[in-house]
């Protein structure tokens, strides 16, 4: 609560203050004011933007990685499959009918391209195509020289390469397989057509600048959105995702730039659960923040204008307030020469008898507050008479002159 005294200082201080001053501090607060509201909320809608954006990339990361998950996986059943019939010593001698079934499996599996048998040399001893290229050997293909090389009996996904039957860009899913004493017999192959990603990824909406790819645990990239041909096969080992994000959470967002084409995008990156794969989308930094740019631009436009006003409206009350202060000056003139006027004698400039009645009650007044005495010495001064008339005279004969100035011009 307000006292007496603080209402008197904040009194005192207004009126100290001159009122010029207080009007342009006032402005400059009301500008600092809105500019402030305007960034904060501007700041807000930024953020808004981004979090909504992370979202966005979270599900369809997600949902890429499960479409991928799936598509392996089914692959994975029919490669079961055919190991289960490869794996009996008498298969060669029902050999057209397994061949039947390898292409019936690939005609009613969108996904696939081909799938493959070859024998621990690397020759072809089975394929879902009707024809198979003279003399063909695939021991040279790296995913057969890891099988060979390797006792493990896990899928492996290779690195995308152009196959030598139909010159399509493939991705091959391979496992090893054992004959009955645990030895390499051969590996089983399913191509994955690379259009087959191509067209998923096509249906997902990210904007011109955005990117899909889905790239080995090594970084190396086996299908991308857009497609360029020179990037397949591209490691992105160096990139923020593989080097610092991918060791710290196997699923996140993160707005980096790209070391493909340097654009600034907001990906949304997971590594799968049963496969070493790596699938991320992204949308382009500008792509996201554009409606909050265009929201912006019209708000600091808008808050522009009520500047504008606002610096209009307070010139025209700092003139309205410096011409009141110039009346004030004027009128407190007026009133001390009316107070002289009033308190003194004209004539002599001596205290008149109202400046004395003033006085006295001042004095009577501070007499009773303090409790002390009061005393009144009259004076009489012999012969004023003639010291009046004197400048009685004086005052009428300069009148007088001034008075015939004027006449005589």
């Amino acid at each position: 609560m307000d006292t007496p005294e603080t209402t008197q200082g904040l009194y005192f201080w207004s009126r100290r203050l001159p009122a010029t001053a207080i009007s342009i501090v006032f402005m400059i607060l009301v500008a600092i004011s809105i500019v402030s509201i305007y960034w904060f909320q501007s700041i807000q809608n930024k953020a808004y933007e981004i979090s909504q954006a992370n979202i966005v990339s979270e599900n369809l990361t997600q949902s890429i990685a499960q479409q991928a998950t799936d598509t392996f996986d089914e692959a994975n059943i029919i490669l079961d499959e055919l190991i289960e019939r490869v794996s009996n010593d008498h298969f060669l001698t029902n050999i057209e009918a397994t061949q039947k079934l390898l292409t019936k499996r690939v005609f009613t599996t969108e996904q696939l391209h081909g799938l493959f048998f070859y024998d621990k040399h690397g020759r072809w001893l089975l394929s879902s195509f009707d024809t198979t290229p003279d003399a063909a050997n695939n021991s040279d293909r790296d995913y057969f020289i890891f099988h060979a090389n390797n006792v493990t009996l896990t899928p492996r996904i290779g690195r995308a390469i152009i196959s030598r039957t139909t010159g399509e860009w493939i991705i091959p899913f391979t496992r090893r397989v054992n004959d009955g004493d645990g030895q390499f017999k051969g590996v089983v192959l399913a191509t994955i057509k690379m259009t087959y990603f191509d067209q998923f990824f096509s249906k997902f909406s990210i904007d011109d600048n955005g990117a899909i790819f889905l790239a080995l645990n090594d970084g190396t990239i086996i299908a991308r959105r857009p497609f360029t041909e020179n990037l397949i096969g591209t490691s992105l080992a160096k990139s923020e995702i593989f080097s610092i994000y991918l060791p710290l959470s196997p699923a996140d967002t993160v707005m980096i730039k790209s070391i493909i084409d340097g654009v600034d995008r907001l990906f949304g990156y997971r590594l799968l659960q049963k496969y070493p794969l790596v699938v991320a989308a992204a949308n382009s930094k500008d792509a996201i923040l554009n409606s909050w740019r265009i929201g912006t631009a019209k708000m600091g436009a808008m808050i522009g204008t009520v500047l504008l006003v606002n610096i209009f409206v307070g010139f025209l009350l700092i003139k309205q307030v410096r011409h009141g202060a110039r009346i004030e000056t004027d009128l407190t003139k007026s009133q001390a020469t009316l107070e002289k006027l009033v308190l003194q004698d004209p004539l002599t400039g001596l205290a008149n008898r109202r400046h004395m009645e003033k006085s006295l009650q001042l004095e009577w007044l501070r007499a009773t507050r303090n409790t002390s005495p009061l005393s009144l010495i009259m004076l009489d001064i012999d012969f004023f008479k003639s010291y009046n008339d004197h400048y009685a005279t004086s005052l009428v004969i300069n009148v007088s002159l001034r008075l015939d100035k004027p006449l005589r011009g």
